[in-house]
């Protein structure tokens, strides 16, 4: 039987400010079912990482998302534990009968995870993809090359998708840099 550890819960103060954005842009109904689908998502990261025998000891919630600090993973289950959280999300489709919201707010968040950027789970599954088919330093520079292209093609795609659909691509944008931003001060 597995001993019982503490988990130790972070709040980051833009956690506030993004959820105060949130209730000054959308109903309450959509926010509860975007915190509601972000909590599948996170549940399922965290029942795969504790199925393969991980460890999770704390959690940090920010504007940028949910981060899990865990014992490091084997590339495999690394890609497996990253997986998890976008395939919760999906399935989160399965309940758009009664619940639009949530389902809509599941398929969104799971694309959004699924985008190639280190650290949301699409470039964790990718660095870690390439950790298994290349040779470590080669598949480093593949990844840091690939990080390299991307970002700045999807912050162009949000700014022209501003000029289509307001303001809500600006606001994802901006989360996806801020997270990225984040992950690599750390």
């Amino acid at each position: 039987m597995m001993a019982r550890t503490k988990i130790a819960i972070h709040l980051d103060g833009s956690l506030c400010v993004f959820l105060a954005f949130m209730f000054l842009l959308l109903p309450l109904c959509w926010v509860l079912a975007f915190v509601l689908a972000v909590a599948v998502h996170e549940l399922c990261h965290a029942i795969a990482i504790l199925a393969m025998e991980g460890r999770i000891y704390a959690l940090w919630l920010g504007a940028g998302g949910i981060r899990m600090e865990t014992d490091p993973l084997p590339p495999g289950q690394e890609i497996i534990a990253a997986l998890a959280g976008p395939l919760g999300s999906a399935l989160l489709l399965l309940v758009s009968r009664w619940m639009p919201r949530v389902a809509i707010c599941g398929a969104v968040h799971c694309l959004y995870n699924l985008l190639p950027l280190f650290p949301m789970d699409g470039g964790r599954i990718l660095q870690n993809t390439l950790a298994l088919c290349l040779p470590v330093p080669l598949g480093r520079k593949a990844f840091h090359a690939f990080q390299r292209i991307l970002r700045p093609i999807l912050g162009a795609m949000c700014l022209l998708a501003v000029f289509r659909w307001g303001i809500l691509p600006a606001v994802v944008g901006f989360l996806l840099m801020w997270r990225n931003r984040a992950e690599r001060t750390v």
